[in-house]
């Protein structure tokens, strides 16, 4: 069988009309870049290039086989869930294509896996022609231009996807009463202003779908710089030791130290650490930063990312709160409130 990944990528033009590599990768991959038609071009922003990656692959196992069979022959494969999920319809035959989510397991595993192979391919070569080449442009110049399979190499189908509407958080009118003004120009006198722990989380945020990579980094680096901010405002005397000196762990620094901070409030009487669930997944965004800043790992997934800098979030919130900000543990999750038992 082969496979397709096309990316548009912003900012870099060819004067050839394409170029191809051959990469050794795990499995052979061919990368090609090449001019836009005529009608991709008044489509494409300016100074666009169509990157195609491109490979051979069986399937993992006649059940993922069968699947393809029957995409091809415009039906739905065994095990595809209920209608419920979304689906979007392609021109011309009007053939829905079941959202990936849809599919069963072992198909969406396999497709997986070439996509990402495919993906790392093509943008890893063109981020060496543009360091070879000394282009200039975002971090992450790409935009999809579609994924295809076929059978031969001749008929193509457009691979099954994931429609995902990503919004942001917090884009409502607010009203502020008489006590939020009365504080927030207390704070402001006092030359307060967002803790940095927070600023780095919404740069974050910010960067979540296009740079995963520099989300997560950020996104740690936030929660970290979040428990000195903590430490160094409870504690006196102990902020130039925070500045200064190298800082455990972030998990056991949140575990095992926290609960012995002198807090200006508490929970049932209490200093509770985060839940065991925040721990788990601070845990793994420590481990993806360092394999990001330390091994040049391929960027997470959305769903990783989006899960990490929640879990960051809920851990902010709740430092603000043992600060002695008593509004701020009406920003942690339901989750998080259930699991601290705030309010049972």
């Amino acid at each position: 069988m082969y496979f397709q990944r096309e990316l548009i990528v912003r900012d870099m033009a060819l004067v050839d009309a394409a170029v191809t590599f051959h990469c050794l990768t795990p499995r052979p991959i061919r990368v090609t870049l090449r001019q836009p038609t005529p009608e991709e071009a008044a489509k494409d922003t300016a100074f666009a290039t169509r990157c195609i990656a491109s490979m051979e692959r069986e399937p993992s196992s006649q059940a993922v086989l069968e699947a393809f069979e029957a995409l091809a022959a415009h039906t739905l494969p065994r095990g595809t869930a209920p209608e419920e999920y979304i689906a979007h319809r392609t021109p011309p035959t009007g053939w829905v294509i079941p959202n990936l989510s849809r599919l069963p397991e072992s198909f969406r595993s396999f497709l997986g896996q070439v996509a990402q192979e495919l993906h790392d391919a093509a943008t890893r070569t063109v981020h060496v022609v543009r360091w070879r080449r000394r282009i200039a442009g975002s971090h992450s110049p790409f935009m999809s231009g579609g994924s295809r399979w076929s059978f031969d190499g001749q008929t193509w189908h457009p691979l099954p996807g994931e429609i995902r509407i990503v919004g942001e958080e917090g884009y409502v009118p607010i009203r502020l009463d008489e006590v939020e003004r009365v504080e927030i120009e207390r704070l402001v006198g006092e030359e307060r202003s967002e803790p940095l722990g927070h600023a780095l989380l919404r740069e974050a945020w910010h960067q979540r779908v296009g740079n995963p990579r520099s989300a997560i980094v950020i996104g740690i680096a936030g929660a970290e710089v979040g428990v000195k901010e903590c430490v160094a405002d409870l504690v006196p005397g102990a902020e130039w030791l925070v500045k200064n000196v190298p800082s455990p762990r972030l998990v056991a620094m949140l575990k095992d130290y926290l609960p012995l901070l002198p807090v200006r409030l508490k929970i049932g009487g209490l200093v509770k650490p985060p839940p065991v669930a925040i721990l788990n997944t601070l845990t793994k965004g420590v481990n993806l930063r360092n394999d990001v800043a330390h091994v040049g790992r391929a960027g997470p997934s959305y769903d990783t990312v989006d899960e990490i800098l929640r879990a960051v979030r809920d851990v902010l919130w709740l430092l603000d709160y043992y600060r002695g900000f008593e509004w701020a543990i009406d920003n942690l999750s339901g989750e998080t409130v259930t699991a601290l038992g705030i309010g049972s």
